[in-house]
């Protein structure tokens, strides 16, 4: 059952991490970068319905907190149980802490092209380490089909 846990969130890291991405590129595309301007908070705060104009920030900022949360659960559970991904869940939380500050500092400076470039390529790296991750636990983990296969 733990093994069971710990592929379902970091599949839940990979694909959060994803879909910040895609929000996040979506946002720049449409020039809504700055449509929020306060860091971390939008002018309606975190619990009041966000207003037409920044409604995709909104998301945006609302899609790194779950996903941070969920990387930062994901390197707890494995420093706590899976010891052969310590070290990669670890690399993860610290990358998307870096990604936050870069987030904010990209926010802060009115989107200043230093902050601008990194914060891209610092997702796609996170983007990779916790692909990494879950393909690894898969990898590590024996099938159904083998299992079965093995009592006979």
């Amino acid at each position: 059952m733990m093994r069971n846990g710990f592929k379902w969130l970091s599949f839940g890291s990979v694909s959060l991490v994803y879909s910040t991405m895609i929000i996040g590129v979506y946002l720049s595309s449409i020039h809504q970068s700055l449509s929020c301007p306060g860091w971390p908070l939008c002018p309606n705060g975190f619990l009041k319905a966000p207003e037409p104009s920044y409604i995709i920030e909104y998301f945006h900022r609302i899609f790194v907190v779950i996903t941070a949360g969920t990387i930062y659960a994901t390197a707890t559970f494995a420093y706590a149980r899976i010891k052969t991904l310590r070290r990669l869940t670890i690399l993860a939380a610290f990358v998307v802490s870096i990604q936050i500050v870069i987030g904010a500092l990209v926010v802060n400076s009115r989107l200043d092209i230093r902050f601008v470039s990194l914060h891209l390529p610092i997702g796609v790296a996170l983007f990779g380490i916790t692909l990494l991750t879950f393909l690894l636990f898969i990898r590590s983990q024996p099938t159904d089909a083998l299992e079965s296969y093995e009592l006979k």
